[in-house]
């Protein structure tokens, strides 16, 4: 038989085994196929085509599978042969404007494609966009035929080749469509597998050897929901700050049963931003996030044919999740050394099915400084187009990144409720030693208690004291660090014969140093902070097998866990303590003076290269467990009240971001700092409530408010941070001196929030706002309501009296803009436009895109460029911006989130370098050097 036939017979073999394989069902299989295209193809044309489906350097969009970006060919390879397929394709290829890096696109039929298709069906769908010809373009393998029927023997062989190996006499079927058909990986089961290899609760790892363990269900945490407003964040304006209008758009906790987030928000993926797609749990330390997401996991198994892919982002490091997930966990997951083609290809197929969830847990524990911004630059790459994600994430983190992954739908875990939720835990814990129960139950009650009572509402914090109330019964501490230090030392002592070890107070001491030391030294690294290998332990703790090292006494104890093996050398141990939190308090239990945080000698510029680890968010929580630390005697508490006046007075010459930063992390050290002095605690509440609503100035009588940055986060800091009863003293004598109806309200409703109303809290609330909007935002409201009234679309109703308005609905100007915002504009392009834009909508998006799209080392030439349009601010106050453009909110908002995401020194050096020249000029131009 010569090459030509022998070709024509293979290809038709081809042909038949896609047709076998959509008889049983399997379309996926017809995906399979792209990888036998690609050496065919490209030997048949000379291409040099490559599966983009998995690309991490061209994301696909539905349209196209394989793709040469030098010849720009673009195929989409599909059984489907109807022209409703082909318009479908057409339509994503134009939508996602793929016609701007492929010259061509050509619809490769799997089985045969027909006689005809209609040209003006396909012309109207691509609007003459780009070129395409039904009869050039849409192929099946007869055209490969035909281009061959002219190949000079070599080639002809080439051909046949490569066709041999897939359908050749000892080839009954192809090895990757055989895969599919026949034995395929049971991909519930092994997700299932290793979903239960991380699901042991946290604390189990640390409480088993002294017979503890809990199931799931018992200690789940309820869910509250993070309701975003959409933008624009825009205000109203009748006479009063600048300001206070975009305040109305503010995050809402919103509260949300278990059932109604699974079957409302992940079965029927009804959420605001994404349709139930991308989802972020985020809360404090120990608020049960991983429990919260184990949880998802399970019930996608129980109650869905999809499947979860747990993935704990500390083992992901400074990888792609791609690279993550085609590598160490596919070889995790089939228990292989090496990943085979096969095994990636079916992955590949299995991620394209929209079944599969990706579970990602601790985007706060990567080994990457901006964590956020790498996964939202990664949500775009198209292997994730049909993939669901749910994240966790710590509050801090989440709040100095969000605006990274603004199309994420966004729960906060709440914590359990007192007396109701943590009286459960406490009842199931000692279910059978009704005695405790009530004993611990009436210790929490006990006056003075206010302060356990509150921080007892994490679960995890709840978890340890019931633990340690279960060792010895005793004086309940009043802080986060004093009950770790109670949990520890119950641990050590406990002398029932169930601790593995029995330690002289000595060899505690010396460990716990030990671990310290290393906890501290590796929460100051720049990645890989809690996932720590084998080699850099030994140089705090010895040799892990060595039975006299502290290495092995601390693996023994359970305070550190094996967790998996390097990247590097597969040979190598990676540990993590059981908990981050103890990781945390163990670095804090080491750390002697507040230098360590903050330069003693700081007095209103960085000092020499010394660390402000006060601005770091890895280091929130250590320093107020360090806050939190028994006194032992007066020396510490001293330390602390220095560190404390540091911190209220902290004056950083730039603009004073860094200055509000440091006053509010004291704020929030307040309920750790037990011996504070009354009078300055109180002083800085009421300073805190200052900065969230404003005061009345005698000398220009009237009501200051600060910009919205400042008193949002001022606001999270009372809601969250506080102590409900001082600071709900501060805010109701607030009420009753201010003036202004609109923050009134907002007191009123922050009131509530904290569990305080009154007949009258009720009626201010009630009777909400009505304000003017300013012209800017008048127009496009205007325009909107005309649309609504002409279109008669309730789905358009704009909210007058909440003044909800929406820029996104589609008219020409509009299109423009996004196209405009979409054209993979520059940083420098963003910078200038919106220091010339009077078009408000796009100062506004070009603000968001700053903040949300721009990489760490940009920030720095933001900063420069926009400096000096905030040199006019001398106290933050909005009034301050009354008479300027509306361009300078967004500015100033824009330098405030550059200041939270890079450190205090490269932010002063990028405020006080000179201003170029044509900075001075464009910003002069549009009033922003203060003459």
């Amino acid at each position: 038989m010569n090459a030509q036939n022998r070709i024509q017979e293979l290809m038709s073999r081809f042909v038949a085994q896609i047709e076998m394989g959509a008889a049983m069902s399997r379309t996926d299989l017809n995906k399979a196929a792209e990888t036998i295209l690609i050496p065919l193809l490209n030997e048949v044309y000379g291409w040099g085509l490559e599966n983009i489906n998995y690309s991490e350097d061209n994301p696909n969009y539905p349209g196209i599978d394989l793709g040469d970006e030098a010849a720009k060919i673009s195929i989409q390879i599909t059984a489907t042969h109807t022209l409703d397929k082909v318009k479908h394709t057409l339509e994503q290829f134009t939508k996602q404007s793929q016609y701007l890096k492929y010259n061509r696109l050509i619809i490769y039929i799997l089985k045969k494609k027909q006689d005809s298709y209609s040209e003006t069906a396909i012309q109207k769908v691509i609007q003459n966009k780009f070129n395409f010809d039904s009869r050039k373009d849409i192929w099946d393998y007869r055209d490969i035929l035909k281009e061959v029927s002219n190949f000079q023997i070599g080639r002809l062989l080439r051909v046949q080749k490569i066709l041999e190996a897939n359908f050749g006499e000892d080839q009954k079927l192809t090895p990757l469509l055989a895969n599919n058909l026949e034995q395929r990986t049971d991909w519930r089961e092994t997700c299932q597998q290793l979903l239960n290899h991380w699901k042991g609760l946290t604390t189990n790892s640390l409480m088993k050897p002294h017979g503890v363990r809990f199931q799931l269900n018992e200690i789940f945490v309820p869910l509250g929901v993070v309701e975003r407003q959409e933008k624009p964040k825009h205000r109203s304006n009748d006479g009063a700050s600048a300001a206070q209008g975009s305040e109305l758009y503010e995050e809402k906790i919103t509260p949300i049963s278990q059932n109604d987030f699974f079957e409302q928000v992940l079965r029927q993926q009804q959420s605001k931003y994404s349709q139930g797609k991308c989802i972020a749990i985020i809360g404090e330390p120990g608020a049960g996030k991983t429990t919260q997401l184990q949880k998802i996991g399970d019930w996608i198994l129980e109650e869905t044919d999809g499947i979860p892919i747990w993935i704990p982002l500390a083992e992901v490091g400074t990888r792609k999740l791609r690279e993550y997930l085609l590598g160490d966990w596919l070889q995790t997951a089939i228990h292989e050394l090496e990943v085979s083609p096969e095994h990636r290809d079916e992955l590949g197929q299995l991620l394209k099915t929209g079944k599969v969830w990706l579970l990602l847990d601790g985007v706060d524990e990567m080994a990457i400084s901006d964590a956020l911004y790498q996964i939202a630059t990664q949500m775009c790459e198209g292997w994730l187009q049909n993939v669901r994600v749910v994240l966790t994430c710590r509050l801090n983190v989440w709040d100095a990144g969000k605006n990274a992954l603004d199309d994420f739908d966004v729960y906060r875990n709440l914590d359990f409720e007192y007396p109701t939720e943590v009286h459960q835990l406490i009842d199931k814990w000692f279910a059978t030693e009704p005695a405790l129960q009530q004993k611990l139950k009436a210790a929490l009650e006990q006056p003075g208690k206010e302060r356990i009572r509150d921080m007892v509402k994490n679960p995890l914090r709840l978890t340890l004291l019931c633990y340690s109330w279960q060792l010895q019964q005793g004086e309940l501490p009043e802080t986060k660090a004093g009950l770790y230090e109670w949990f520890v030392d119950m641990f050590y002592k406990w002398d029932k014969g169930k601790v593995p070890i029995k330690l002289s107070a000595a060899k505690r001491e010396e460990l716990n140093c030990a671990l310290g030391e290393l906890a501290k030294e590796a929460i100051d690294q720049e990645s890989s902070r809690f996932r720590l290998r084998e080699r850099f332990i030994n140089r705090f703790l010895g040799a892990a097998d060595d039975e006299d090292s502290l290495f092995y006494l601390a693996r023994q104890l359970g305070w550190l866990n094996c967790v998996g093996v390097a990247q590097e050398n597969p040979l190598e141990n990676v540990y993590a303590f059981f908990h981050p939190t103890f990781q945390e308090y163990f670095a804090a239990f080491v750390i002697d003076d507040w230098d360590y945080f903050l330069p003693s000698e700081h007095i209103d510029n960085p000092v020499g290269n010394q660390e402000y680890r006060i601005f770091e968010p890895q280091w929130r929580e250590v320093i107020l467990l360090w806050l939190g630390k028994s006194p032992g005697d007066n020396h510490l508490k001293k330390l602390k009240e220095q560190f404390f006046s540091n911190l209220l007075c902290f004056q950083d010459n730039c603009g004073g971001f860094y200055s509000f930063k440091a006053y509010f992390l004291a704020a929030e050290g307040l309920k750790e700092f037990v011996d504070y002095s009354i009078s300055k605690f109180e002083e800085v509440i009421s300073e805190v409530c200052k900065y969230a609503f404003g005061y009345f100035d005698n000398e220009t009588q009237k009501w200051c408010s600060f910009l919205k940055p400042a008193s949002q986060e001022a606001r999270k800091t009372i809601e969250y941070s506080l102590g409900i009863k001082q600071t709900g003293e501060c805010l109701l004598k607030l009420l009753n001196v201010c003036p202004d109806s609109y923050t009134r309200w907002y007191i009123a409703k922050t009131l509530k929030n904290m569990g305080i109303t009154s007949n009258e809290i009720e009626l201010i609330f009630c009777s909400g706002i009505k304000r003017r909007l300013p012209p800017h935002v008048a127009k496009y409201a205007n325009w909107i309501a005309e649309k609504v009234k002409v279109a008669n679309d309730d789905s358009l109703s704009i909210k007058v009296g909440e003044q909800e308005i929406s820029p996104s609905l589609p008219n020409d100007k509009l299109d423009v803009l996004n196209d405009v915002l979409h054209m993979g504009m520059g940083t420098n392009d963003l910078i200038q436009l919106i220091q010339i834009s009077d078009e408000w909508l796009l100062v506004l998006k070009t603000a968001d895109l700053l903040q949300a799209k721009t990489e760490k080392c940009q920030l720095i030439e933001i900063i420069n460029a926009l400096k000096s349009y905030l040199f006019v601010l001398k106290n933050h106050l909005s009034d301050q911006l009354e008479t300027k453009h509306f361009r300078y909110e967004y500015i100033y908002e824009i330098i405030w989130y550059c200041a939270q995401n890079i450190s205090y020194p490269d932010f002063y050096q990028a405020w006080h370098d000179p201003i170029s020249s044509s900075d001075v000029a464009l910003s002069t131009n549009n009033g922003g050097v203060d003459s």
